[in-house]
């Protein structure tokens, strides 16, 4: 279908770019476990995300609340939709339950059956595991002193394989199930409570206890139903119960979560929290404030000017279930350190709605990131979605602000962003709010991960330092909108529609009059070339209207061209700034149980000490490799049998030591690599071997041209190419018609090396290729060619549409002077 052009259109067209390479996204989505179908369409067709945000605003946005609905959303987003009606069986005429509260205590012996065929494939002990494997991931991350590396990636993909056997759609359905019986007993309660009686009932799930209007002290076990009708009440419970509800009606209420127990939290169970009126004070360190830990947890608050303090894991947050925090209004606090404030992790979607009132959300300041020496912080939160890097597809966060003057404060990871295949989603429909953070944050897709931060309208403040603002890093996606409003905007390097390692970044601000602050070159409309792995990326800039101000620049142009492939404009308000993509969520199958790892026999026992220490940033690669090195040769063998470590530290130190191995012993390596070494290390050796950049590599990298994994052919055309040395004629034909993107990439790079005319009409035609890379690694190589490459395009290029891709990309190269 043929819309109108829009402002988005006239960059794309600046960046030598055509709508199929917003959407759809031509790279391969890494297969894990876990894998989110909204998180895949976002990633795939990024031009949904401003569809997505706007379903979120209008599913979220009603005054009238049902808690079932909002369940029910959460559930449609994490892949496990609900039956909207689901009958409950009464089980209550033996129990002397009052009459108001009898649908309420049947729907929680339904979803106490429902957990039951939940957990059905697992046992007691694997769900045990899979909670401390996960909750010990949180806490310790990636490192591990207890474990030597391999022991600990065997105990995290099984501890994901029995993951994968949960029944997410049915614990959803328990959700929605207590959600609906709380909607309809709610209106009685409020019209009869004066008329129960305190008492305590007992059931076998627990007790049912209804409270006094005195100022009442709530310890010991949790009842799986409390009601209590007033007075200044504290919570403060000894010993959790799987499935569990309190209804306060009135007061200014104590809600406290211990290590034992804790109200709104649903750990391999359910836990429901609803307070009705007064100014509330919700506190604890962990598992607290609507947190779904394989289950649902649920804090709805609709009345107050509420305080919530947390340590991590909470005030919505997830993982494997659903967690929400629902305040409908007040001018409330939000303090967090770490995971919460609308937080999903592997196999969960956590949110944080605050219908209104001029709130403050801070997250972070506790936990200190090392990327810097001081001043930094990890935050994951405030809309942030987040997986296990290679082992597990992230989850999803959304925090959804309705109205009123905000502030968002965070450090590291947060403000509507994701991290490894997961989507993280910031909404905010009006206000003057202000929006602090450090790095990653603010509509920022780290690693194959989506972020989006959308506003509607409001004067507002953003300020970060760098990878904010509508970037996208390593293959991630991350998109920024703002509606409306006379908005100030500070960042310094990668930022406002940025991308870097082949990530794509947009940023569109519609109307107002703006002004930016920071002046460098990643800035607005900036997508970076990655030497490393040879591939572009993409970021976009537009500001549609308004009297905006801009450090002097490119940006006082109308429109320009900046990086690689980036692009920005500031229009004059003539066209929309871009076209609609509905939002069409993609269903997956995830109930498919993964296979459990089986013991690697063969590698049990070897260890290299440098490896298996801290290895996180640069130097420490750089010191382990060092190390290795002076072993010589003789470290290879043990080297390759950490090449399947699921570790990118790892990955880049084994690389930085076959460098410095290659360097002085370089026969050697080339001896090894022919030898047939373990097929897992081939790739990260030929990359190595490629990066040494030596004259006597050619002959093994086109003994690997014939080898049947297509990312072993890649590397060896890469070799190749940076070498600058001829293909053999015999695999022309087989590697231009290789369904590997990569492989027709590499191809493209290592033909910029050979100025015949053969090359260059060759890469002409390759500049129509399907895929993004290849047509710019096409494009990049002609460049090279120079004027060597004019016959062949004087040839093609009349062949081709006006527009197109390959035509734009060879006017951009031949109407203008050549190098």
């Amino acid at each position: 279908m043929v819309t109108q052009r829009t402002g988005l259109d006239c960059v794309l067209e600046q960046a030598l770019l055509t709508r199929r390479d917003i959407a759809p996204r031509t790279a391969v989505i890494p297969r894990v476990p876990l894998m989110l179908g909204s998180v895949k369409v976002l990633l795939e067709t990024p031009a949904t995300m401003v569809s997505c945000a706007e379903h979120i605003d209008q599913s979220l946005r009603c005054d009238s609340i049902s808690l079932a609905e909002t369940v029910a959303f959460a559930a449609d987003m994490l892949d496990a939709s609900v039956e909207r009606r689901h009958p409950v069986a009464d089980t209550t005429a033996d129990l002397g339950v009052p009459e108001p509260l009898r649908e309420l205590v049947c729907s929680l012996f339904d979803a106490h059956n429902l957990f039951l065929k939940a957990f059905e494939d697992l046992t007691r002990e694997e769900i045990l595991f899979i909670q401390q494997e996960l909750s010990q991931y949180l806490v310790s991350g990636e490192e591990r002193s207890d474990r030597t590396r391999r022991e600990h990636q065997r105990q995290l993909e099984r501890a994901f394989a029995l993951a994968s056997r949960i029944n997410l759609q049915l614990i959803a359905q328990a959700g929605y199930c207590v959600a609906g019986a709380i909607d309809q007993t709610l209106p009685l309660l409020m019209n009869q409570a004066a008329a129960l009686p305190p008492a305590k009932l007992h059931t076998a799930l627990g007790d049912i206890v209804i409270g006094s209007m005195n100022n009442d002290l709530y310890t010991d076990a949790m009842p799986l139903l409390l009601v209590d009708p007033g007075g200044n009440d504290t919570y403060r419970f000894t010993r959790h119960t799987a499935v569990n509800v309190i209804i306060d009606l009135d007061g200014d209420d104590s809600y406290w979560a211990t290590d034992a127990s804790s109200p709104g939290a649903g750990l391999s169970g359910i836990g429901l929290v609803v307070d009705v009126h007064g100014n509330d004070q919700y506190t604890g360190q962990r598992y607290a404030q609507g947190v779904g830990f394989l289950g649902v947890g649920m804090v709805v608050d609709l009345n107050g000017n509420d305080t919530y303090t947390a340590g991590m894991l909470a005030q919505g947050a997830a993982t494997l279930g659903i967690g929400i925090l629902y305040d409908r209004s007040g001018n409330d606090t939000y303090q967090l350190d770490l995971y919460g404030q609308g937080m999903g992790f592997t196999g969960g979607i956590g949110l944080l709605i605050d219908k209104g009132g001029n709130d403050t959300y801070t997250a972070g300041m506790t936990v200190a990131d090392s990327r810097e020496a001081h001043g930094a912080f990890q935050t994951y939160a405030q809309g942030f979605g987040m997986g296990v890097r290679e082992f597990a597809a992230g989850g999803i966060g959304i925090l959804y602000d309705g109205s009123g003057n905000d502030q968002f404060t965070g450090s590291y990871f947060c403000q509507g962003s994701g991290y490894w295949l997961g989507a993280g989603i910031l909404v905010d429909r009006s206000g003057n709010d202000r929006y602090t953070a450090r790095r990653y944050a603010q509509a920022a897709g780290i690693h194959d991960a989506a972020g989006i931060l959308y506003e509607g309208s409001g004067d507002d403040e953003y300020n970060a330092w760098g990878v904010s603002q509508g970037c996208g890093h390593d293959f991630g996606v991350g998109m920024f909108i703002e509606r409306g409003g006379n908005d100030r905007y500070e960042a310094q390097w990668l930022s406002q529609g940025a991308g870097s390692s082949a990530g794509c970044g947009l940023f569109f601000d519609e109307n107002g009059n703006d002004g930016y602050c920071g002046n460098g070159d990643t800035l607005r409309g900036y997508g970076a070339y990655d030497d490393r792995r040879d591939m572009i990326s993409v970021g976009l800039f537009i500001d549609r209207a308004g009297r905006d101000s801009f450090p002097s620049g490119a940006e006082n142009a109308r429109i320009w061209r900046r990086g690689e492939i980036g692009a920005g404009m500031v229009g004059d308000g003539s066209s929309v700034v871009l076209w609609k993509e509905p939002w069409q969520q993609k269903r997956t199958v995830r109930n498919a149980p993964v296979p459990v790892p089986e013991e690697d026999n063969k590698t049990q026992g070897i260890t290299l000490p440098e490896l298996e220490a801290p290895l996180f940033l640069e130097d420490s690669w750089e010191r382990a490799a060092t190390s290795l090195a002076a072993r010589g040769p003789e470290v290879l063998p043990m080297l390759c049998t950490y090449a399947d470590i699921k570790n990118v530290s790892v990955q880049r130190a084994i690389e930085e030591t076959v460098k410095r191995l290659g360097r002085d012993h370089l026969a050697a390596l080339h001896s090894f690599l022919m030898d047939k070494p373990c097929a897992k290390a081939l790739p990260v050796l030929l990359f190595a071997l490629g990066e040494i950049a030596n004259k006597t590599s050619e002959p093994v990298f086109i003994h690997f041209l014939s080898n049947e994994n297509p990312a072993v052919q890649a590397l060896a055309l890469r070799g190749l190419y940076k070498l600058s040395a001829p293909l053999p004629v015999q695999y022309h034909t087989i590697v231009r018609q290789s369904p590997s993107a990569a492989v027709r990439r590499f191809y493209a790079l290592a033909l910029g090396g050979q100025p015949d005319t053969y090359a260059s009409a060759t890469l002409c035609h390759l500049l129509e290729d399907s895929d993004l890379q290849v047509r710019f690694a096409a494009y990049r190589a002609l460049r090279k060619q120079g004027g060597a490459a004019l016959p062949s395009v004087r040839n093609v290029k009349p062949t081709l549409p006006t527009g197109s891709p390959a035509h734009l990309m060879l006017h951009d190269l031949f109407e203008k002077p050549l190098p």
